[in-house]
């Protein structure tokens, strides 16, 4: 401090020309004195780093006024850790560390100049990660892609999703790097997106199950049905159909009889490989008798004694596959006059496979017809008789 140093008498130098022995050395008297503080100037230095979220930097402060026999050093960082551009950023001088033996009372802490650096983006590399999934008609993925070179306190994501939504196989599906959100503080400045590198994974076929829906129809020599089953796992945009028929043709009473599902149309872009047919589910269903209806067919015929008609009624209704006939007759053998019969169906014949179950009978429309006066002719018979007066004969 002021005055606080002392200067005391050293070495003493004689030139008496004899040898300093003219003298003797008496008292040596000491005198207070100050010794000031140097003053230490700094200079940071230009340094280029890559981002690493934060402000070090690998180089030391430049210091000018060190004297013999002390060290001083002082650090230097960036004044931020973001990446600015090319010389944009500011190094800055910090701490100051000086050893001279006097607690660094020997000197006082100058200008501090700074100087302009480079922080450069530090490069990020991403990775698909394998993944399983069951069709669902898109390409999310459930995870998220690795990201290799984020820094402290910055939080980076990477979505990942399927290249194609179908079904390619075990492992032959291709799962690629998307959209990468960085947090960093600086609008994603601080990286650069490096290699997006892919992996293989596996989207499995999706299991559909049918249910075959209930359906009441009229008898028509078939098995089809107007209804179509009901499909459940459906993924998106695909469409899938699945027709339904009875198991068979015939009246069984109701609800006796039984719809199943039956061909399955997928239109998923994949020739169907995006699914599985899973469990198909019957129904109970009702086939209810087709009505025939009969008209009698108009008939002339000569007087025979009987009713027979040689034509057999119209039929209406009939199914394909089916053959039913139907017998007519008059209704009077006698002879009534020019249509004044009335012709009549009678006994129905079915062969449908059913016993005749498949049908009921409706209406039986008679017909008029005609049955002619019959001619008889006539031939005298040779007789022989003894005269008696008369012309009479006996045969």
């Amino acid at each position: 401090g002021a005055n606080n140093s002392t200067l005391q008498v050293g070495a003493v130098t004689i030139n008496d020309g004899n040898n300093g022995n003219n003298y003797t050395i008496g008292n040596k008297a000491s005198a207070t004195g100050t010794i000031k503080a140097k003053e230490l100037t700094f200079a940071a230095v230009s340094d280029t780093k890559i981002y690493d979220g934060g402000t070090s930097s690998s180089n030391a402060a430049s210091v000018t006024g060190t004297q013999t026999g002390d060290t001083i050093t002082a650090v230097q960082s960036f004044a931020s850790k973001n990446v600015l551009g090319a010389n944009n950023s500011t190094l800055q001088v910090g701490a100051v560390t000086i050893n001279d033996g006097n607690n660094g009372n020997n000197y006082t802490i100058g200008n501090k100049a700074s100087a302009t650096g480079t922080i450069k983006a530090k490069e990020l590399t991403f990775a698909a990660v394998s993944d399983t999934k069951i069709y669902d008609g898109g390409t999310s993925s459930s995870n998220a892609a690795s990201v290799t070179g984020t820094q402290t306190g910055d939080t980076i994501t990477a979505v990942q999703s399927f290249a194609s939504k179908n079904v390619l196989g075990a492992n032959n599906s291709t799962l690629q790097v998307g959209a990468v959100t960085i947090n960093d503080g600086n609008n994603g400045n601080n990286y650069t997106i490096g290699n997006k590198a892919s992996a293989t994974g596996t989207i499995k076929a999706k299991e559909l199950t049918f249910a075959a829906v209930s359906d009441t129809k009229i008898y028509d020599g078939g098995t089809s049905s107007s209804n179509a089953a009901s499909v459940t796992g459906k993924q998106g945009d695909d469409t899938i159909t699945a027709v339904q028929s009875f198991a068979s043709k015939n009246v069984l009473g109701a609800n006796n009889s039984t719809l199943q599902v039956g061909a399955v149309t997928i239109n998923d872009g994949n020739n169907g490989n995006n699914y599985t047919i899973g469990n198909k589910a019957s129904a109970t269903g009702t086939i209810t008798a087709k009505e025939l209806t009969f008209a009698a067919v108009s008939d002339t015929k000569i007087y025979d004694g009987g009713t027979s008609s040689s034509n057999a009624a119209s039929v209406t209704g009939t199914q394909t596959g089916d053959t039913i006939t139907a017998v007519q007759s008059f209704a009077s053998k006698n002879v009534l006059g020019a249509n004044n019969s009335t012709l009549q169906v009678g006994a129905v014949t079915i062969n449908d496979g059913n016993n005749g179950n498949n049908y009921t009978i409706g209406n039986k429309a008679s017909a008029t017809g005609t049955i002619k006066a019959k001619e008889l002719t006539f031939a005298a018979v040779s007789d022989t008789k003894i005269y008696d007066g008369g012309t009479s004969s006996s045969n």
